[in-house]
């Protein structure tokens, strides 16, 4: 089984870029009209806008955001449920789990943040989440490990690729015009709807 990441636009700009010009431009770059952007996307934000197995696709759509001033993280998701979070009273995401986790463990969100899994109606705070076991997929070892390809990729490896300028988001589900988006209010039923 691959590993399957999940590319998350944060909803803040760059250092050295300007809201007013990042999103229209990002919003050029995936090929959708800018208030699509800043109604259905945008509001919603922090929130994942594409999963893939395929690291390298979700690094090429990062970076490109990245040239036009967008912050976007690429995560693994671990296989326990994504999470709603609410950000200055307002539902934003789903993220997955391990994205809230890092933002809670370097204080740039508080622990009291109020949260809900996907599928779920009651928000509780983050601290009260129980830290459960994350799935792990069975996987087969190889008998042997490749010690030529570990060694033919220098410490600190990462691959890069050249931002795809006209790459399409009109299939991600999270802008899909024919699905409504709505987000609750706190206190309501919260279903994925993904």
């Amino acid at each position: 089984m691959e590993t399957k990441y999940a590319l998350v636009l944060t909803g803040s700009t760059l250092p050295g870029f300007a809201p007013e010009t990042v999103w229209p431009a990002l919003a050029a770059y995936f090929r959708m009209e800018p208030a699509k952007l800043t109604d259905q996307v945008l509001v919603r934000a922090p929130l994942t806008i594409k999963e893939s197995e395929e690291l390298g696709k979700l690094q090429t759509l990062q970076a490109g955001a990245a040239a036009v001033g967008a912050e976007a993280e690429i995560c693994a998701p671990d296989g326990r449920p994504a999470l709603f979070v609410l950000l200055d009273g307002t539902p934003r995401g789903p993220v997955p789990r391990v994205f809230v986790e890092e933002r809670v463990e370097h204080g740039l969100w508080p622990d009291k943040l109020m949260i809900a899994e996907v599928g779920s109606n009651q928000w509780r705070p983050f601290r009260e989440l129980s830290p459960a076991t994350p799935f792990v997929p069975v996987e087969e070892v190889a008998a042997e490990p490749d010690v030529a390809a570990a060694m033919s990729r220098p410490a600190g490896y990462a691959p890069t690729m050249a931002a795809d300028h006209g790459h399409s988001l009109a299939g991600v589900r999270a802008v899909d015009e024919s699905a409504p988006v709505a987000v609750p209010p706190p206190g309501a039923t919260v279903h994925a709807g993904f």
